[in-house]
């Protein structure tokens, strides 16, 4: 079941959408839409409790835009990155529960350029270097891509 209510917030039209989960006490998702059914301001998942923000996010036009948040349950960041025009744009960290990282990249455009690195068990096990979606290095090692 999905309650709709139509707001006037200086568009033409948006419309709240809220999702309950499936016994219908506690909200799953709540976002707008606009006149084209496409997804449009701020968009938040909740974990099953329906307090705890499972994912924060912005949409323009239907894409993602802007930051980017995924919590665990103890409210902890998951997973912070950013989008433009639906394409990851800037940092992106991937984290433990306990806020160690798993993963630090940069994306330009949708596609990792830059450094990468990826820990497990809280040590930096690779190291890459990226430029428009293509490993240019690994571990200090030139990369060569097979054919």
């Amino acid at each position: 079941m999905l309650a709709l209510a139509a707001l006037s917030l200086g568009r033409a039209f948006a419309a709240e959408i809220v999702e309950p989960w499936d016994d219908g006490t506690t909200p799953r998702r709540r976002y707008e839409v606009d006149e084209a059914g496409r997804r449009i301001g701020r968009y938040v998942e909740y974990h099953r409790d329906g307090k705890a923000v499972a994912t924060s996010a912005n949409y323009r036009d239907g894409a993602l835009d802007g930051p980017y948040l995924e919590s665990y349950e103890n409210g902890r960041p998951r997973l912070r990155a950013a989008y433009r025009a639906g394409r990851r744009e800037g940092r992106l960290e991937a984290l433990e529960p306990d806020g160690a990282p798993l993963e630090v990249a940069a994306y330009v455009g949708g596609r990792l350029d830059g450094k990468r690195q990826v820990w497990r068990a809280k040590r930096l096990v690779a190291t890459q270097s990226w430029k428009a979606g293509a490993l240019v290095t690994l571990d200090g090692a030139i990369a060569f891509p097979r054919v």
